[in-house]
């Protein structure tokens, strides 16, 4: 674990050839996973409003949790105890892993318990098991086995990550690896274009205009121009998610600087 300077928050330690965040999460040792990680994610999540409180609770009287998470609900509160490991999870445990049977001993202990919340006795409504490390299938179902007293929900280190990604994209951006595999995807995937029209910056997302199409290459325009009547009329209408939805080719024809790569990078149907 390396600190900064005096009186600055601290960060865990990370690899520069990481690629994916549930390989970083694997490297980290639990105290930074529980305690910083996580820390930083809850705090987040509250203050987004995602989440109404949380409470660090790791130690002597934990009682099977590490962290209580208050959840907002409608018309009341619900009490998430989570538990973070770090280390592998197997069904029977080993020298190099934990027995899922002994964590789930530990969760099912937090059921029973009655915390203290800002000075109320509570109950944990649901009790999750967040892993930065790898836990085997068959451990995992043991967790939601049809004997067990409680269910344990558990939360793979991808899904976990997924949340610190959404949440603690700073966090993320300091991880080398990570920040440069998220170039390469966002170079792979670009947002839209920005365009601008009459001197008005207009976003793609929000206010493009999907132009009109058919099934049948002469009627693709916006409006057709009925010469006899000398009115405008549309016939046989069609999204462009609809063609590109259909099982077969299809190809987008438009005279040059007409928007036909735009329209498909712009990713908007």
């Amino acid at each position: 674990m390396t600190r900064k300077q005096k009186g600055k928050a601290s960060h865990p330690t990370v690899v520069a050839d990481v690629t994916e965040g549930a390989k970083w999460l694997e490297q980290l040792a639990e105290t930074a996973f529980r305690d910083e990680v996580l820390k930083d994610l809850f705090l987040r999540m509250k203050n987004e409003g995602i989440i109404a409180d949380y409470l660090y609770t790791h130690g002597r009287g934990e009682h099977g949790v590490d962290w209580i998470v208050q959840e907002k609900g409608g018309l009341s509160q619900r009490y998430v105890g989570i538990q973070a490991k770090s280390r592998i999870i197997t069904r029977q445990g080993d020298p190099k892993s934990d027995s899922a049977l002994g964590v789930k001993l530990q969760c099912e202990a937090a059921y029973d318990h009655k915390f203290n919340w800002n000075g109320n006795e509570i109950r944990l409504d649901v009790v999750e098991l967040w892993m930065s490390a790898h836990i085997t299938l068959d451990a995992e179902a043991e967790f939601n086995a049809p004997s067990s007293r409680h269910k344990v929900a558990v939360k793979r280190a991808a899904e976990v990550f997924t949340l610190i990604e959404r949440f603690c994209p700073r966090l993320v951006s300091k991880i080398p690896g990570l920040a440069e595999a998220g170039y390469i995807k966002k170079m792979a995937n670009p947002d839209p274009l920005p365009i601008r029209i009459f001197g008005i910056h207009l976003n793609p997302r929000r206010h493009f205009l999907e132009p009109r199409f058919s099934r049948y290459p002469h009627l693709s325009f916006s409006r057709v121009f009925d010469r006899r009547s000398g009115k405008m009329r549309e016939e046989q209408p069609i999204s462009l998610k609809d063609i590109l939805d259909q099982k077969c080719h299809s190809i987008i024809v438009g005279s040059e600087l007409s928007g036909k790569t735009y329209l498909l990078n712009s990713r908007t149907f």
